[in-house]
Formats: C-alpha cells, structure tokens, sequence
C-alpha cells in the first residue's frame, strides 16, 4: 500500500507566488527559506562583514560566510527539510561549528570553491531549530560541490529536528515552524 500523502490544501497559499503573509506581508513562498545571521552564541551586533575581513581579524568577527568567537569557529549552513508529498524544501540557514583544524581547512578550500574536497566533518548546530529547542544538536557538515552552495548540516542527535530531516515536514510541521519563528498568519492555524 503505498504512503498517503498529506493534505496541503490549508497551506496552499504559501506555494502561490501571488499569496502574500498575512502579518509579514512576505510572498508565502519566501516563508519556505529562512535564516540566521549568526550563532545564537554570538555576543552581536550581527552585521555581517564580508568574508575577506577574516584573515585580518584580530577578535571576534561575523563575517557574511563565517564566524570566529574566542576559540570556537562557525561556518554558515544550510538544514533542508523535505515536505512530505510535495517537492519544495523548508530552507533553514544555519551556522556549524568546525574543529579550528577543519575550519582552516574549509577556510583554505572555499575561495577556490573546492570545499566539495573535504570529508564530512563533525559539527554542532549553533542555532535553535525551532527557537527555543535546546542547544548544541550533533551534526555532520557536508560540504557541496564547487557551484559555491553552503555546506549541508545533516542531524545526528534524535529528535524532531532529525525526524524532519529524514522523513519530512506534515503540514502541521510546518505550521508549527512558521509560527515558532513569529510568523502569525491565520492561515498557519
């Protein structure tokens, strides 16, 4: 018997380009892709310098790519969540940590756009997905290939956040993430 896919048909408006949200006035679709500026540990303010301001870095910095705080290093990342019966993916722009070795490494690599040399690395997600879930989440960072995408950070602790991951958002999923991250509309239920 195959699966039943879910009933979208209360969440349609954020696939139509033309639906606009009801409390953001963002086009729905743009509620599918969101991000982080920084660490959640990152002391702030979170104004991005670009990433060539890193090698001259003399204390902590963000940069739009990475971040160094202390003795920890971040990269920026993506967390891709299938919707379960469609084919659109819930973005999430997170940031990793890597090992100051790794972080060199990746460092090094990614001006060249060869990061898709290095193996998968251990990383810890530095960011609360949903807000208010409890940090550090186990992760693996997978670089890309060379078309200059951000690594993928794919879940290793269990929780819902790795259940997301590997078997997908439900609507009310979705919902419930739209809603954690202040998102009102009346048609989120």
């Amino acid at each position: 018997m195959a699966p039943v896919s879910p009933d979208w048909s209360a969440l349609s408006w954020l696939f139509d380009p033309a639906e606009r949200c009801a409390c953001c006035d963002q086009p729905g679709e743009t509620l599918l892709s969101l991000a982080y500026s920084g660490p959640d540990v990152f002391p702030g303010p979170h104004q991005n310098q670009p990433n060539a301001a890193l090698p001259a870095a003399r204390t902590d910095i963000l940069t739009e790519d990475f971040c160094v705080m202390d003795k920890y290093r971040f990269v920026r990342a993506m967390i891709e969540l299938p919707l379960q019966g469609r084919p659109e993916l819930m973005l999430i722009g997170v940031w990793g940590t890597l090992s100051q070795t790794n972080f060199a490494r990746y460092v090094d690599l990614s001006d060249a756009r060869q990061t898709h040399l290095l193996p998968a690395m251990n990383s810890w997600l530095s960011n609360a997905v949903p807000p208010g879930t409890p940090l550090p989440v186990a992760c693996q960072m997978q670089a890309r290939d060379d078309s200059g995408l951000r690594p993928l950070l794919l879940v290793q602790d269990q929780g819902p956040l790795m259940a997301w991951q590997q078997d997908g958002l439900t609507p009310a999923d979705l919902a419930l993430l739209l809603r954690a991250y202040g998102h009102t509309d009346a048609r989120l239920g």
